[in-house]
């Protein structure tokens, strides 16, 4: 005869709960929204999409329209470096942010430039999971960009092998930037302040066929093409 106390199992519910409370006990205030989102994954194609959106998450974050109010320059939230700060010092601190980040978050205006000449960066090798490039001119990467890298340029982006992380052309704003790649893998592209998501599945680019995105009237247009103008 059993007189203890029944035990079920713990529900998604419960789960969620108990460890959003840890997080906030531990870090001293809350960072969560009020609900969660769960989903059934029925097949391989939503399997890998669901891993692609958990690889650029984080890489995600500095375009997010909050991330400034915690930008790793600033002295973080209820921290005592934070209370030495006056309201005069942030507002500084986040102008010079504003100079040099590049990105969704940034962009108050979009432009039309044609891009002749530009200051280049060059990178020799792959880009793995977790590495960022940025720069303000545009980036040639002599390599592929795997799946969890970023890759930010004020003007072009240009990828001589597959491009499978995170690409944003134009991040200052302009839509004349492109993007182009050997083989474009990436589940989105931005160009300016305009993303599109692609079909990591399409079919497969014909033998010497290279692939580039470009902005036209205000949606980003993906071909494929032998050479590059």
């Amino acid at each position: 005869m059993f007189l203890g106390r029944t035990q079920f199992a713990p529900t998604l519910s419960r789960i969620v709960k108990q460890f959003k409370g840890s997080i906030t006990k531990k870090i001293g205030y809350s960072i969560w929204q009020k609900s969660y989102y769960d989903h059934i994954i029925r097949n391989e194609k939503e399997l890998y999409k669901i891993i692609e959106y958990i690889r650029n998450n984080s890489f995600n974050w500095p375009n997010d329209i909050n991330y400034k109010k915690w930008y790793v320059n600033l002295p973080t939230r209820n921290s005592e470096e934070s209370k030495k700060w006056s309201k005069k010092e942030r507002k500084e601190a986040m102008k010079k942010v504003e100079k040099q980040e590049l990105g969704l978050h940034v962009i108050a205006k979009t432009f039309n430039k044609r891009i002749e000449v530009s200051n280049t960066k060059f990178y020799t090798g792959s880009l793995r999971s977790g590495q960022k490039l940025e720069f303000q001119g545009s980036i040639v990467v002599i390599g592929d960009a795997n799946s969890g890298s970023e890759i930010v340029a004020g003007e072009h982006i240009i990828v001589l092998g597959n491009l499978r992380g995170l690409a944003h052309a134009g991040a200052s704003g302009n839509k004349r930037a492109v993007v182009a790649a050997k083989k474009m893998g990436c589940p989105q592209i931005r160009i300016a302040n305009i993303v599109k998501e692609l079909d990591i599945y399409e079919e497969e680019t014909e033998e010497n066929q290279k692939e580039y995105a470009y902005v036209e009237n205000d949606e980003i247009i993906l071909k494929q093409t032998k050479e590059l103008a």
